[in-house]
């Protein structure tokens, strides 16, 4: 080997290495970042899950799961996520997670758990980016709004009642916000249809 090129291999060889250390460390600082990132949805998911659901069940809910895409039905062309929940083999309800597409600013992300007989059990909104203030108040961090779902069926509130009550609906909308209010309650009511009409078809 001549000496000019062990001159030049003296040169480039730190160089190779910090690159290649360089490397590993983009690596796995992305991985670890990916892996918050999915544990940050996870956990989300799972708070949705645990406020809106409080029936007993003894499946991992996160790992018994489906998603059904019926545009027609609920009005929007995203699949809608189902949670399966079982006591000793037997169905024990859902937890719904539909995209509310009508809201004033982006989409809105609900967690919605329902019964088998069909009641709800609770709503919860898991994501949004509404206005602070006004369409916000659809937040459980900011108000009850949402608690005026739980017990709710398509049995004992007639579609009439889906509706802000401004427009002859049972349900509040906030001032100066109607929009977001309006949108949810849709969704909400969609929802149970959505588990009405597919029955035990969402367990199989």
């Amino acid at each position: 080997m001549s000496s000019q090129l062990r001159r030049t291999l003296q040169i480039i060889a730190p160089l190779l290495v910090i690159m290649l250390v360089g490397s590993l460390l983009l690596g796995s600082g992305y991985n670890a970042a990916s892996a918050r990132i999915a544990e940050n949805k996870r956990q989300l998911i799972l708070d949705g899950i645990r406020d809106v659901f409080p029936r007993e069940y003894d499946n991992e809910l996160l790992d018994d799961v489906i998603t059904i895409k019926d545009p027609g039905l609920l009005e929007t062309p995203y699949p809608v996520t189902v949670y399966r929940a079982r006591l000793n083999g037997e169905n024990n309800g859902v937890v719904l997670m539909p995209l509310v597409t009508e809201g004033y600013n982006n989409l809105i992300r609900l967690a919605v758990g329902i019964a088998p007989d069909g009641e709800i059990t609770g709503v919860h909104v898991v994501q949004h980016k509404e206005t602070h203030g006004l369409g916000s108040h659809i937040d459980q961090s900011e108000s009850d709004w949402v608690k005026a779902f739980t017990g709710r069926s398509l049995t004992n509130t007639p579609d009439k009642g889906w509706n802000i009550k401004a427009e002859g609906g049972d349900f509040d909308a906030f001032t100066g916000a109607s929009i977001t209010p309006r949108a949810v309650v849709g969704t909400v009511q969609r929802s149970l249809k959505f588990v009405d009409i597919y029955g035990e078809r969402l367990y199989q």
